[in-house]
């Protein structure tokens, strides 16, 4: 069962969807909704913390606000987009360091499924196909999600370099 706070969170959505949108949500979607809430909030709450990584691996964490921060003055890009780039760089970093066994990072739950081979997005394929070349470089390699909370170290570094 949920939070009471997730259920009245729902409940006050639900009103305004209501008032607004004349769309009336039926009361098992709220709760639904209510449950699902919490849990995210329990799962990112709950798993706030560094984790090592395995043996003989280095694990490598990255923001796409890096390649924001230093494109600024240009177009601005999709945060998929700068992810990836991001990536590619950070991947580029690790090989030429030597490091062959690496657990990349990232909060960018989109770019985490394209790499893994579980969605397709066409608009970035080039990108996609160029982090498949550079993982081919390494001699085992993962892509892992995390929760943006967990990634703050990584962002604060993308954001102060400029």
């Amino acid at each position: 069962m949920p939070h009471a706070i997730w259920i009245l969170w729902r409940l006050w959505k639900s009103r305004n969807t209501l008032l607004f949108q004349a769309k009336q949500i039926p009361w098992r979607t709220t709760m639904k909704l209510a449950e699902n809430d919490a849990k995210e909030w329990l799962d990112i709450h709950q798993h706030h913390f560094w984790t090592r990584p395995k043996n003989s691996w280095i694990k490598c964490n990255y923001d796409g606000s890096y390649v924001k921060e230093v494109r600024k003055n240009r177009a601005a890009q999709s945060p998929l987009k700068s992810g990836v780039q991001v990536l590619i760089m950070a991947m580029q970093f690790c090989w030429a360091k030597g490091y062959m066994k690496v657990s990349f990072e990232g909060d960018c739950k989109n770019l985490v499924s394209l790499l893994n081979k579980e969605s397709l997005n066409f608009g970035c394929h080039y990108w996609i196909r160029e982090t498949w070349e550079w993982k081919k470089r390494f001699e085992n390699i993962e892509f892992i999600w995390m929760y943006r909370e967990n990634n703050q170290a990584a962002d604060l570094l993308s954001t102060s370099t400029t």
